[in-house]
């Protein structure tokens, strides 16, 4: 399935303009209703380290900021204490604050803007960058990322990253007047990053950005195409229900499939007494199409009222394992039934 409408966009950030590259995948978004979803480990912890380098940056101290980071985490029923990431999180923010800090010694705190909603000054661009410090002669513009940030292939940053930050640079330098002088990723993992902010690459950024959104916008409110492919259906939410993506790997190329499968239930799915279903499907894309492929570990409340003859889809499923044709589900599967 694809939407059959999408609506004109206003305003976009830097992760707008990532999702763009697959015009279909922004259309997913304003048409589904995803209610309240939890967040991952991952997400949580990302997000208290952030929130304790702002801190930090705002005069707390390092303890200080890290503890009020994680109280405000349970405050809103997250559990932090019960992750197993957040320990070394702790040791990387203990590390990269002190970087981070670097950034506004000397500076007068008016001039030191953390977590600053920017709009460009035609409404069609915004952003919130993580610290924006200016200066007479210029801005930094800094973001701070949990993970990794060079592509390890041309070990450069990361394109979607770079993109970013000029975005940032593109609107500090209109909101504070001042040109932006230079733009750093600071990775918990790999430190510092330096990104080029010259205006010429400054200009393709916001003109890509602005290319995007037009072309979405001469389409709205009509259908949006889907542009499959590893790059943009990696981390798509909507790769279980989306026909481009299962079009896409109809063939078993599996770049941007991973363990996926889509085919027709063929036997009867088991009940197992802790609440899981197993069933087979005879597979019409994704892994080894034209095969007989197992799934087990599906969750009783994805799978009840499914029977034989029904076409279903999953996404990142676990295996192949050491017994051919067997997937388990993962924490992370999506599954769908397809009407028919």
């Amino acid at each position: 399935m694809l939407p059959a409408a999408s609506v004109a966009l206003g305003a976009i950030s830097p992760t707008m303009c990532v999702r763009l590259a697959c015009p279909a995948r922004v259309a997913f978004q304003q048409g589904r209703s995803r209610g309240t979803s939890t967040p991952s480990d991952a997400a949580i912890v990302g997000s208290i380290a952030h929130r304790a380098i702002e801190l930090a940056i705002k005069g707390q101290t390092v303890d200080e900021a890290w503890s009020i980071a994680v109280g405000e985490s349970a405050s809103r029923g997250e559990q932090p204490d019960a992750l197993p990431r957040l320990r070394r999180a702790r040791l990387r923010y203990q590390l990269r604050v002190v970087d981070a800090l670097t950034f506004t010694e000397g500076v007068d705190e008016d001039n030191v803007h953390c977590e600053v909603n920017l709009l460009s000054r035609d409404g069609t661009l915004e952003g919130t960058p993580d610290l924006v410090v200016v200066r007479t002669a210029g801005c930094d513009v800094i973001d701070f990322k949990t993970g990794l940030v060079i592509d390890l292939d041309e070990e450069t940053p990361k394109a979607d990253f770079a993109r970013q930050i000029r975005l940032y640079a593109h609107l500090a330098a209109e909101t504070y007047q001042v040109p932006a002088t230079s733009g750093v990723l600071l990775s918990f993992r790999q430190g510092r990053i330096d990104v080029d902010v010259s205006p010429e690459l400054v200009g393709d950024a916001v003109g890509e950005a602005l290319k995007r959104r037009e072309a979405f916008n001469s389409r709205a409110p009509g259908t949006q195409p889907t542009h499959a492919g590893s790059a943009t259906c990696r981390w798509c939410e909507y790769q279980v229900i989306c026909d481009g993506f299962w079009e896409a790997i109809g063939d078993g190329s599996g770049d941007v499939a991973g363990s996926a499968l889509r085919g027709t239930i063929c036997s009867k799915p088991e009940r197992s007494q802790n609440e899981l279903i197993a069933l087979q499907i005879e597979v019409l894309a994704g892994a080894a199409p034209g095969t007989v492929a197992t799934i087990a570990e599906i969750p009783l409340r994805d799978a009840a009222e499914w029977a034989v003859g029904d076409e279903i889809s999953a996404t990142a499923l676990r295996g192949p394992s050491v017994e051919r044709g067997l997937y388990t589900c993962s924490p992370s599967s999506s599954m769908h039934r397809w009407s028919s």
